[in-house]
C-alpha cells in the first residue's frame, strides 16, 4: 500500500450545511432578527435587490430567505459562533477564510460592514473577508465601499 505523503487524514472534515444550522446555538434569534432588519433597511434591500439580479435569480420571499441564511450563516462561522470540527487544528491558531469560486455578493458584504450583531472574532484575522478562487482576489470588508466598488 503506498501512502499519499500530501494526504493528512485528521486535516479533512466534513459538515453539511443543514449540520451546521443544527449546531449553531441561537441561529433562529439571529436569523429573525436579520430578516427584520432587512424588512426595515432599505439599503440592504437594495443590495439584495443586485445580488438576485447578478445570481439572475427573482427576488420572492424563498430567495430572500436563502440570501438572508446563507449570508448570516457565513458571517457566524468567521465570528466564531458555529463550531466547526477540524482535529488537525487542536491548540493551534484558528482562524477561518470563507472561499468561494465567485465574488461575494453585495448583501454578505452589507452584513459585515454594518455588523448588525455587534460581533467580533479577534481571533480570526480574515472575520470580515471574503477569498475569490476564480479571480485568486481577496476582499477585504471593511476596506470596501459599496457605493463605488465593481464587481
Amino acid at each position: 500500500m503506498v501512502k499519499d505523503k500530501w494526504r493528512i487524514p485528521k486535516a479533512i472534515s466534513y459538515t453539511s450545511w443543514t449540520q451546521l444550522l443544527l449546531d449553531t446555538d441561537k441561529f433562529s434569534y439571529y436569523f429573525n432578527a436579520l430578516k427584520e432588519t432587512y424588512n426595515k433597511d432599505k439599503q440592504f434591500q437594495e443590495y439584495m435587490s443586485w445580488d438576485a439580479k447578478m445570481t439572475k435569480r427573482e427576488l420572492n420571499e424563498n430567495q430572500i430567505n436563502f440570501f438572508l441564511e446563507e449570508h448570516l450563516l457565513l458571517y457566524l462561522i468567521v465570528k466564531g459562533k458555529v463550531p466547526l470540527k477540524n482535529e488537525f487544528v487542536q491548540g493551534k491558531e484558528k482562524w477561518v477564510l470563507n472561499c468561494y469560486p465567485g465574488k461575494p455578493l453585495w448583501g454578505q458584504m452589507y452584513l459585515h460592514k454594518e455588523n448588525f450583531f455587534e460581533l467580533e472574532n479577534l481571533k480570526n484575522k480574515y472575520e470580515n473577508s471574503w477569498y475569490d478562487l476564480e479571480e485568486k482576489k481577496l476582499y477585504d470588508f471593511e476596506r470596501v465601499d459599496l457605493e463605488t466598488i465593481k464587481l
